[in-house]
């Protein structure tokens, strides 16, 4: 589990080789325990991390969205299916890309030219997204363990029973209620209905009246989806473009 103040690996894969080795020494002044690799070929990228490297901030450039392999698959569901747990920081020299950060779930959008406290930024979203955690008893193994916020996707209530589910597809059970649990949560999380809290990072789509996450589909609570909605809209404006749902 990772732990605060200890080393991260950072990747960075911008297309102008100047850009990336200017982005590598400020994270570098900023963020003095990160390993970071600079890639200006997205092959090489693609390369590495099908060897096996391990990244858990990655800086890519905005246009990795749009680039496809040989079998016309996208890069980026490439990108995800090998690092599902690292977090994506896109940049571009243009403003014009904001809702396509808001669509891949990317953890920040950094326009070049850009501040060193914009850097500041990235760093506190991705120590507030990691580094908060939960102890749980585990009523199957008998044993207690710690669960890094964004390793939760969904959370179900079963009888008298929480049932975890995992980004790993692991499920841990809990006794208890779910409105007990969701008061240990951050605002990352929203209870949908009766039953099931969810994730707000891990949604794919928020429709009228339902959620769809990892191809599930969960019904929002006919009293509250309005409710749930604005949550959901405020939420990711907030922290995905850095502003204000009701500005």
């Amino acid at each position: 589990m990772r732990k605060i103040g200890g080393f991260v690996n950072f990747a960075v894969c911008d297309f102008s080789s100047k850009d990336s080795i200017q982005l590598k020494n400020d994270l570098s002044s900023l963020w003095p325990e990160a390993k970071i690799d600079v890639f200006v070929d997205c092959g090489l990228f693609l390369g590495s991390i099908k060897k096996g490297c391990r990244y858990d901030l990655l800086f890519l450039d905005v246009f990795v969205l749009y680039m496809k392999l040989a079998d016309d698959s996208a890069v980026i569901e490439m990108i995800r299916k090998l690092l599902p747990e690292a977090e994506i920081v896109l940049t571009s020299v243009s403003r014009d890309y904001g809702p396509e950060a808001f669509e891949c779930n990317a953890l920040y959008y950094l326009v070049k030219p850009y501040m060193k406290d914009k850097l500041l930024d990235v760093k506190r979203r991705f120590r507030t997204r990691h580094m908060t955690e939960i102890e749980v008893y585990d009523s199957r193994t008998h044993q207690t363990c710690r669960l890094p916020y964004q390793k939760m996707v969904y959370i179900e209530c079963v009888h008298n029973y929480i049932h975890i589910h995992l980004i790993n597809d692991d499920v841990i059970v809990v006794r208890g209620s779910l409105t007990d649990f969701m008061k240990k949560l951050d605002d990352r999380f929203m209870r949908i209905n009766r039953g099931i809290i969810v994730n707000m990072e891990e949604v794919e789509q928020m429709s009228t009246d339902f959620c769809k996450i990892n191809g599930l589909i969960f019904m929002l609570s006919r009293r509250t989806r309005t409710e749930n909605r604005k949550k959901y809209s405020e939420y990711m404006f907030r922290h995905h473009l850095g502003g204000d749902a009701d500005k």
